[in-house]
C-alpha cells in the first residue's frame, strides 16, 4: 500500500491490509475476506468473470461496519485500453439507523478516499511487475 495515509484513517476508518479468497473454492459463492488494521470484512462473490469482472457483497465484519451499513456491494471492472488495462471499482451501499443520511454522506467520502488509496496500491504493484 502507498506510504501516505489518507485523512480518513486518522479519524478511525480501518486501514486496508489485504483481501483474499478463503478456502479452495473459487468463483460465484466463494468466500472473500478483507483484512484491515482493525479486523475483517467477509464477502461473498456474486460475479466471477476473469479477467473482466468481479463482484461481491459484504456479509459480515468484525470492525463494526454493520452497525451502520445495511448492505454493501462492490464490482471491479477491467477493460483493455490500448497497451494497458483500466480497472474501475464501483461501490453501492445503504446505511441504516439514526441519521442514516449523514452516515451515507460520511461513508461515501471515506470509501471514495479509501478506494483511491487501494487503487494507488494496485497501480504500484502492477508497475513493479513490468
Amino acid at each position: 500500500m502507498p506510504d501516505a495515509a489518507p485523512w480518513c484513517f486518522k479519524i478511525g476508518v480501518p486501514t486496508p491490509k489485504e483481501c483474499r479468497i478463503v478456502g479452495e473454492a473459487k468463483g460465484v459463492g466463494s468466500h472473500r475476506q478483507c483484512r484491515t488494521g482493525k479486523g475483517f470484512i467477509d464477502q461473498q462473490i456474486t460475479e466471477w468473470n476473469p479477467p473482466y469482472r468481479l463482484a461481491f457483497v459484504a456479509t459480515s465484519d468484525t470492525i463494526g461496519m454493520y452497525k451502520h451499513i445495511k448492505q454493501m456491494q462492490d464490482t471491479f471492472l477491467l477493460e483493455a485500453v490500448e497497451d494497458s488495462t483500466r480497472l474501475t471499482r464501483l461501490t453501492q451501499f445503504e446505511t441504516k439507523g439514526a441519521f442514516d443520511f449523514v452516515k451515507a454522506f460520511l461513508f461515501k467520502l471515506a470509501v471514495r478516499r479509501l478506494h483511491k488509496y487501494v487503487m494507488e496500491g494496485f497501480k504500484t504493484l502492477a508497475e513493479a511487475k513490468q
